[in-house]
């Protein structure tokens, strides 16, 4: 779908102008490669006459339109033409008579290789002006909806600026955010249920992206999964609750009224075969404002809540 224009009129011109400019390099190529007789030489002539006459035609035009310009009588645009073809018409007044020049002179080697270069410089010309014509016409290259017009018919506008939003609707993206330990159990493809508590509804997904980098003021790391949206019932801004099938891990969840101290360590005691150890926990045992055991446990070990006895590690229990 066109979504506007810009400016494309002035692009035409210029791809006109580049045009001319191609033509007229492969003329004077060719002219250049072919010896020319009395006849031809006259015509030559005659087209030198009459682009003279061309050009002094659009110079008064052009003299005109600036003066009316001047005084606020006709608009930039008409100027901006008027100028065009006065520099078009003086090109192809110069060229001709260098054509004549050359028609009577004979071509020299310099000069084959310059209309070489000539040809080649106004096709790349011509290139540089289709592209920039077509670059005039914005399109949208996703089917959505626009959100938002960020520019009004008739404004002017700058390079790299916002124009016009669109939302793509179908697949949605969602976007949240985790924590440095919750990442550590995330990896791309994961599989996610995706809950809508304004319509109550449920739907799978996976994630797409997960950014490498935290942010500055939250020190999150920012989540993207996808979903899709084929009855167009879920609308871009709703909110979502997220349920993420993380990485199996083996953990044991403590209390905080189940830490000692041991040589101003932080830890449990765990009963081992019949014998006292001790686990020592850091910030990396807090996950999700729960406390955890990951490491150093054993198969029968069983966490020490409460003794009324000293507790030394080594130490038999029976």
């Amino acid at each position: 779908m066109i979504l506007a224009d810009v400016d494309r009129h002035s692009a035409f011109l210029q791809i006109e102008a580049a045009q001319t400019r191609y033509k007229i390099a492969l003329v004077r190529k060719k002219l250049v490669d072919n010896p020319y007789r009395d006849d031809e030489i006259h015509i030559f002539s005659f087209q030198v006459e009459k682009s003279e006459k061309n050009k002094n035609h659009e110079e008064n035009a052009y003299k005109r339109i600036s003066k009316l310009y001047s005084e606020g009588q006709v608009s930039e645009e008409e100027l901006d033409d008027a100028e065009t073809k006065f520099q078009v018409a003086l090109t192809a007044f110069k060229i001709a008579e260098k054509d004549l020049d050359m028609a009577i002179e004979g071509s020299r080697e310099e000069e084959v290789e310059s209309a070489e270069n000539e040809v080649l410089i106004a096709r790349k010309n011509l290139d540089i002006a289709e592209n920039n014509f077509k670059k005039t016409r914005i399109v949208s290259v996703v089917n959505g909806v626009v959100s938002n017009k960020h520019a009004e018919e008739g404004e002017f506008v700058a390079i790299g600026q916002i124009l016009i939003e669109i939302v793509v609707s179908n697949p949605l993206k969602i976007t949240f955010a985790v924590s440095e330990q919750e990442l550590s159990y995330l990896i791309k493809g994961h599989a996610a249920k995706v809950t809508i508590p304004s319509i109550g509804k449920t739907i799978s997904g996976e994630v797409s992206f997960i950014s490498p980098v935290a942010d500055l003021k939250t020190h999150l790391f920012n989540i993207e999964l996808f979903v899709l949206n084929e009855r167009g019932d879920i609308y871009p801004g709703m909110t979502a609750k997220i349920h993420l099938a993380t990485n199996t891990i083996n953990a044991y969840p403590i209390r905080a009224d189940w830490l000692k101290f041991l040589d101003n360590k932080l830890g449990v005691f765990v009963l081992s075969k019949n014998k006292v150890k001790f686990i020592p926990v850091n910030q990396d045992n807090y996950l999700a404002k729960e406390i955890f055991l990951f490491e150093n446990l054993e198969e029968g070990d069983r966490i020490i809540t409460f003794s009324s006895q000293k507790l030394i590690p080594g130490e038999s229990i029976y």
